[in-house]
């Protein structure tokens, strides 16, 4: 389960998952109130303002804590796609509505409520994502190893003294390439 500095309670009071005329209401404020240690006196007659500018503010600290983890993130690596360059990391917990790098389908998403733990387990997170810079040029040097083959007649004792002399002579003879490897050199 993931860490919350927000009071679920006193979420679940603002987002109306209960009837605010009930007495499950009325017995969830009046816990709050407590918590919080409410009066009229130090809320200027206005409790439940003053519950919803502290839902607001530890909303706030945790939606900071999650972007001060992501920004200590180190990106695992990074791709390019469509002119954008994409760093990505699995290091960071993938919620809804963040971007995603899919590497199955090689798409970047937006994670949505119903694949979000799918997510978490096959995606990367999208830390950031930024204009790609240009390509470079580069001088590589390349080496091409060609294979082919040629019957070399010679007189000798022996099959290995034949081999000898086969490789002694197999400069002096033509050779129809039919395969090839490159190699960075």
């Amino acid at each position: 389960m993931e860490y919350s500095i927000v009071d679920q309670e006193l979420r679940r009071y603002f987002e109306n998952h209960i009837d605010k005329n009930s007495m499950q209401a009325e017995i969830l404020f009046d816990q709050l109130t407590d918590r919080y240690n409410l009066t009229p006196d130090n809320t200027g007659g206005f409790p439940e303002t003053t519950l919803l500018e502290i839902l607001n503010a530890q909303t706030n600290a945790q939606n900071q804590l999650i972007q001060d983890q992501r920004m200590s993130v180190e990106s695992d690596k990074s791709i390019i796609r469509d002119g954008k360059l994409y760093k990505l990391s699995t290091q960071s917990q993938i919620l809804i509505g963040d971007k995603a790098y899919n590497p199955i389908s090689n798409m970047i998403m937006e994670i949505e409520e119903e694949n979000v733990d799918h997510a978490n387990e096959e995606y990367y997170l999208v830390l950031s994502e930024e204009d790609a810079p240009e390509p470079k040029e580069f001088n590589i040097q390349v080496c091409r190893t060609g294979y082919g083959f040629a019957n070399i007649k010679v007189k000798a004792h022996t099959r290995e003294e034949a081999e000898e002399l086969a490789i002694e002579n197999a400069g002096d003879y033509s050779y129809n390439e039919n395969d090839a490897e490159y190699t960075i050199s």
